[in-house]
């Protein structure tokens, strides 16, 4: 490519390469960008946060990019707006989870899929904050965030101290008081779950969307 291509004519076919399942074929569009685009960190986090880039092909990128030469800032950035997403997912679901009809399939379905959806958020947001460094930290926060161990979740906040970035130690620390926490200052705050499913219905995800309308539609008493 390298060889055929100009290099203003390389960025498209290696940002489409970016979502290949194999790490070799990332790796080596990575290191073509970065050759050939002149703002490679700005243009690459703009891909990584537009919608159509699934949470698996940023996890792949994030972990290639790891090898490569890049600033912090754009990482902390990338982190911060992940963590933000996922305390937002968070704070829907657990107004999902306490609805009167949240044993109706759609509302199941639609928790499912928000689960699934802040899991792989969050854990994009982790492989990010690794890049930044305190990468024992991290895991120890990530265990605490998968488990519902008392003990677990104790280590992971002592943990939080660790973390120099004190804005993303702030949202990590949300999302591990979980139900019992408040909303993370800026996000929405749902009276509902009429609101959080209209916010799951306008997310870039197709099938977190695609749920979010079935629920609307479908269960007694939403529209």
């Amino acid at each position: 490519m390298r060889r055929v291509l100009p290099e203003p004519a390389r960025e498209r076919p290696c940002l489409a390469a970016l979502t290949d399942r194999h790490p070799d074929v990332v790796e080596a569009a990575l290191r073509v960008l970065a050759e050939a685009v002149d703002d490679f960190e700005r243009r690459l986090f703009a891909w990584l946060n537009q919608g159509g880039v699934s949470p698996r092909e940023q996890k792949r990128v994030l972990e290639s990019l790891a090898r490569h030469p890049v600033a912090r800032l754009p990482f902390e950035e990338f982190a911060e707006r992940k963590l933000h997403e996922a305390n937002v997912m968070s704070q829907a679901l657990h107004v999902l989870e306490r609805d009167r009809q949240a044993a109706d399939p759609a509302m199941k379905l639609a928790r499912i899929v928000l689960a699934e959806r802040l899991a792989q958020t969050l854990e994009v947001a982790l492989v990010a904050m690794e890049n930044l460094g305190d990468s024992q930290s991290i895991h120890i926060v990530s265990l605490g965030l998968k488990s519902k161990d008392a003990r677990q979740v104790a280590r992971a906040k002592e943990a939080l101290s660790s973390i120099a970035d004190s804005q993303l130690g702030a949202q990590l620390a949300q999302l591990l008081s979980g139900a019992e926490g408040t909303a993370e200052a800026g996000a929405p705050h749902f009276t509902g779950a009429n609101d959080a499913l209209e916010w799951c219905r306008t997310h870039s995800d197709a099938w977190l969307c695609a749920c979010a309308v079935h629920a609307l539609q479908l269960t007694p008493g939403r529209v």
